[in-house]
């Protein structure tokens, strides 16, 4: 009895409000990526494709600095320069991605997203400095044979590198 006495005495409710609030963000966690899937879905699709560009829009505006979802900003650029020829609103897309998720599993995608983004929008010094920053990260990666054939000139840089 003496020691419920304790424990009542102690216990002013802070682990069950601890715990509330844990499993009300991991509720939140689980809404935010299934509304990213949900627009993931639409992407999938040809035919619902265009819907996708809205749906990531008002999900990373509702959901942006949750980085469990960080992908949306990628996809955003993704969507913003392949369907929309917006080169500056992908740049800034694929950069908030990189700031928010420097390690992610699609960095070097984003980032050879980036070095085209720029390219194609006449930003040429920007996209020798993206190509050095690709190249730097990833020299035998994915996409090097695409900036090195963009631009020559960077071979050899690559080639003077200490292994």
């Amino acid at each position: 009895m003496a020691n419920l006495l304790t424990q009542a005495k102690d216990d002013d409710g802070q682990s069950l409000i601890d715990k509330l609030v844990q499993d009300q963000g991991a509720t939140r966690r689980e809404a935010s990526i299934a509304a990213l899937e949900r627009c993931k879905e639409l992407y999938q699709s040809p035919q619902t494709r265009y819907l996708s560009a809205r749906c990531f829009t008002d999900f990373m505006a509702a959901h942006g600095d949750d980085a469990a979802v960080v992908e949306g900003h990628l996809l955003i650029g993704i969507l913003r320069m392949d369907y929309a020829n917006d080169y500056p609103a992908a740049k800034l897309a694929f950069q908030r991605f990189l700031e928010r998720a420097p390690g992610h599993p699609d960095a070097e995608l984003a980032r050879y997203r980036l070095w085209l983004a720029n390219t194609e929008r006449g930003a040429i010094h920007e996209a020798i400095d993206c190509g050095r920053e690709y190249l730097r990260r990833y020299p035998s990666g994915r996409y090097t044979g695409k900036i090195l054939q963009r631009f020559p000139k960077l071979v050899s840089e690559l080639a003077s590198r200490p292994a």
